[in-house]
């Protein structure tokens, strides 16, 4: 079941959450708590851009672990890795920030997964975090963990699929292990009266293929999208499969019998929506992790104005106006024009995850660079759709705009997309900033 708190006062969110989660279960030597998610994909904090993806975010999931650990201090957290990205150059400090800020959450294992050691082994080692790596021992990372909780012993395991790997085996971190060793560490554990966990990147019927289940009691496998599925039992295997981004926690609490076996469960989903609390002992975390981004922001800023000295490309909307004053009439009317001003509003404008689809040729020579040097390309505006428009503005109109030839709906797709934009529509949007030519 899934659970959201939206329509709930925060005065009232530890009751209801000790209320609906199951978590608290009788201090019995066969019972414990399993609280798991992962596959932040590089999420340190949600999109704010809409409603719907306005979920997740690790100081929401820090306050929900903290909470749940006041009514049950025996739970066993885990992740299945899956935390960073490297896809623009300022991931390198969000995901040294990740890294910190799961240090801060106290997990009693992590999966490490290809994703992971985009920056090298040694990055993951900036904050101390119990990494599982069961792939292999060159990554000189544990290939298990054990959690002691009470008489019960639980050995964790993490297996990547080995064709993920791709460039990452030139950071010597291929896979050498192979599942029959895994398999016997598992079969070790089960013999020493151990529950054991897998956490693995293959889909279920992969895994299936890979390693004998009698020896898994609880095995999470490849997230397939945002939303958990639904846990079940098969042939005496829990089957977990969490969500992607970060946007949801899971919980089971397990009942086991003589054997540490799972005979019964109880599982939980909790939505991490705009008001579910921040964790306040991650405030100086945040803190310190948006003055880096500045930083790192500022530096490539001078780096950025270097390379953009002489004439630029792009004129502004004021560039446009004197030839299309009904259009530009229209667009201050909307929220494209103020589209800045709501990163300033959540303290965003130095995120490049950001600043990209809020101004005028951001990263591009001669677009937008700062609010103090290139205020007026600031906000969505007319070049934002149509292309720069210098060398139009200069030929009196008889140059083409750059994207004349461009569907709407395509203007539109450069920055209403993924979780960005989760439920644009171009007929229900389009309507909102609507202008025909003069």
């Amino acid at each position: 079941m899934e659970y959201s708190m939206k329509h709930i006062r925060i005065a009232m969110f530890t009751l209801f959450l000790f209320a609906t989660t199951g978590v608290g279960l009788a201090e019995a030597s066969q019972n414990v708590s399993l609280v798991y998610f992962g596959n932040l994909n590089g999420e340190l904090e949600p999109c704010g851009c809409a409603e719907e993806s306005n979920l997740g975010g690790i100081r929401r999931q820090a306050y929900i672990v903290g909470e749940w650990r006041k009514k049950h201090p025996e739970l066993v957290l885990i992740s299945t890795g899956g935390l960073l990205t490297s896809e623009i150059a300022s991931d390198r400090t969000k995901s040294e920030y990740i890294v910190k800020g799961i240090s801060a959450m106290n997990f009693d294992a992590v999966g490490i997964q290809w994703r992971d050691l985009a920056y090298g082994n040694e990055f993951l080692r900036v904050a101390p975090v119990p990494w599982v790596s069961s792939n292999s021992q060159k990554t000189g990372f544990s290939a298990s963990q054990t959690v002691q909780r009470k008489n019960l012993q639980i050995a964790v395991l993490s297996w990547l699929e080995p064709g993920d790997a791709g460039a990452m085996a030139m950071m010597e971190s291929a896979p050498e292990v192979s599942p029959a060793a895994v398999q016997k560490k598992l079969s070790d554990a089960k013999t020493k009266g151990m529950l054991t966990v897998l956490m693995t990147t293959l889909p279920l019927a992969d895994a299936e293929k890979q390693f004998k289940l009698s020896d898994v009691d609880v095995l999470l496998v490849r997230p397939v999208d945002e939303n958990y599925a639904t846990p079940r039992l098969k042939n005496g295997t829990l089957i977990l499969q969490p969500g992607t981004r970060g946007m949801r926690i899971g919980s089971v609490d397990l009942t086991l019998n003589e054997k540490h076996k799972v005979t019964k469960f109880e599982p939980t989903v909790m939505k991490l929506p705009a008001d579910v609390p921040d964790a306040p002992e991650l405030d100086g975390w945040y803190k310190d992790y948006t003055a880096a981004l500045k930083e790192d922001y500022l530096r490539r800023v001078e780096i950025r104005k270097t390379l953009n000295e002489g004439n630029t490309d792009f004129v502004g909307a004021e560039g446009c106006q004197s030839c299309h004053a009904k259009e530009h009439e229209i667009w201050g009317g909307t929220q494209h024009s103020h589209a800045f001003e709501k990163l300033e509003a959540v303290g965003k404008i130095f995120d490049p995850n950001c600043v990209g689809c809020h101004s005028v040729g951001y990263d591009k020579p001669g677009g937008y660079i700062d609010p103090s040097l290139t205020a007026g390309l600031q906000g969505v505006q007319c070049e934002n759709c149509h292309g720069a428009g210098r060398a139009h503005v200069e030929s009196g109109g008889t140059k083409p705009l750059p994207n004349k030839d461009w569907e709407p709906v395509r203007m539109c797709g450069q920055c209403h997309v993924g979780s960005h934009s989760p439920s644009f529509a171009f007929d229900k949007y389009w309507p909102k900033i609507k202008h025909e030519k003069q």
